[in-house]
């Protein structure tokens, strides 16, 4: 080990700074007052012994005691663990074997000591023997030892696997940081989150160290690190510890179905359990053999199963099941699956109910027994808001407009048709034809003239819908 040089500055520890709010620290020594008592022993011991220097190594470390001012005149130089006199001869420049292996001279003159012990700890004097005369130095060795054993406890906490801790929101945690050194060791803690710097939370001037957190939220997760100091040899240990803040959601799973991508022709049952920390554990259950993926079970906010779509699925009752870390019971969401249908009133409507995955609806137009889809454009506007699906024709002619309407609802579970023949007679008129849908699942089909004209409306057989036969004057 290098000789270290000793300053009284090297231990003292002036007033803290004050604590975060919502924390409680320990008050001992947190002034300052170990280094001051460490300072003012020091300085008895240099006033009563007479010495000269002081030298501070560490346990197992080395250190070298040089004589100062030695003479190239010597007759020769001496080593007492003591005062002369008092003691028998340590080691001798002489040629004189040394008591202990670990000791030797370097240049003659210095005193070396390898693998120190506590016990090597104390005063030291060298003579220097010039003919009739000797010269002593006087030199005080202080051994250092840890910081060790630094223990790091926070509580209450749950330990996971990889030794990360977590605690739930809301609640208290202690911290408390010990360790073993000689002499007591400066304790210190810092706070830091991932992608930021460390932020100094209490330090004090002893060997352990306490606080306590209130109210726990996400913002204190992150690692906090004690770091134990030897007041003497300066030596640090760090122990870090990652705590987690969990939180389970705040409200219940949520079921739903709907398509797959266009054209797979299948149905996705998906679960969303969001607001929660660590994402729960979601698990479909009576699938049987139906769905397409392997695994149906995932730590996640959303799962989704995918199903072939088929006849044979409406009416079955799907049940996803979640539990997070933090709660013992599991929670639960039930979707049904649907297919279309619908309920003729040749007079008047066409009811349908809308299914489950929500259907979706088209209207289409059979030109020379070809259907064609309708879409928004030039005089045709169609339109969907909320549960009503509304087809309009304006400026509708005889020859232009007359025909079959096909109003189309269809999900992955089956397809279901609407027929609704226009006829047109007179004058240009704008027409409207539009599905509705409840929220219980039922839907109507209205054909009718645009306010400001009345339509008289008759049944076309072996049809569902109505025939426009005439038009009205404008009342």
């Amino acid at each position: 080990m290098d000789d270290v040089s000793w300053s009284p500055t090297n231990l003292w520890r002036g007033p803290q700074s004050p604590l975060p709010s919502g924390v409680a620290a320990n008050p001992v020594l947190q002034d300052g007052r170990a280094g001051f008592y460490l300072f003012l022993l020091l300085e008895l011991l240099r006033g009563n012994g007479g010495t000269e220097e002081v030298v501070i190594g560490e346990v197992e470390g080395n250190a070298t005691l040089v004589c100062r001012n030695v003479s190239p005149r010597a007759v020769k130089v001496e080593w007492f663990h003591g005062d002369p006199g008092k003691i028998p001869i340590l080691f001798s420049s002489d040629g004189s074997l040394p008591s202990d292996a670990r000791f030797s001279l370097v240049r003659n003159s210095s005193f070396h000591i390898s693998g120190l012990r506590l016990q090597d700890e104390g005063n030291y004097t060298c003579r220097e023997v010039l003919n009739e005369t000797d010269h002593r130095h006087r030199i005080q060795l202080l051994v250092a030892s840890g910081p060790t054993k630094v223990n790091v406890n926070i509580g209450p906490a749950t330990a996971l696997p990889n030794g990360t801790l977590y605690a739930q929101r809301h609640g208290t945690l202690n911290f408390s940081c010990t360790s073993d050194s000689r002499p007591t060791s400066a304790t210190k803690w810092d706070f830091s989150q991932s992608g930021s710097g460390q932020e100094p939370f209490t330090e004090v001037n002893s060997s352990l160290s306490y606080f306590t957190l209130y109210n726990l939220s996400p913002s204190l997760q992150g690692n906090y690190s004690c770091s134990a100091t030897n007041l003497l040899s300066h030596r640090q240990q760090t122990v870090t510890r990652e705590l987690l803040i969990y939180y389970p959601p705040p409200s219940l799973p949520r079921c739903w179905a709907q398509t797959s991508a266009e054209g797979s022709g299948g149905v996705q049952l998906l679960c969303s359990w969001t607001g929660g920390y660590p994402h729960p554990t979601l698990q479909w259950t009576n699938l049987g053999n139906l769905s397409r993926d392997s695994n149906v079970t995932g730590i996640t906010d959303t799962n989704v199963a995918t199903l072939n779509g088929s006849p044979l699925l409406s009416g079955k009752e799907f049940v996803c099941r979640g539990i997070h870390l933090l709660q013992q019971t599991s929670q639960a969401c039930t979707v049904k699956l649907e297919a279309p249908s619908l309920v003729s009133d040749p007079m008047r409507s066409c009811f349908a109910s809308a299914g489950n995955p929500p259907a979706n609806i088209s209207w289409l137009r059979n030109v020379s027994l070809t259907q064609t889809e309708i879409r928004s454009g030039g005089r045709f506007l169609v339109s969907q808001k909320g549960n009503v699906s509304t087809l309009v024709i304006q400026n509708c002619s005889h020859g232009a407009d007359s025909g079959l309407y096909i109003c189309k609802v269809e999900n992955p579970l089956g397809l279901k048709e609407a027929y609704v023949y226009l006829t047109v007679i007179g004058k240009q008129i704008t027409f409207k034809m539009a599905v509705r849908w409840y929220a219980k699942g039922r839907g109507r089909v209205k054909v009718a003239p645009v306010k400001g004209w009345v339509g008289n409306q008759e049944q076309r057989p072996g049809m569902m819908g109505a025939v426009v036969q005439k038009q009205l004057e404008k009342p």
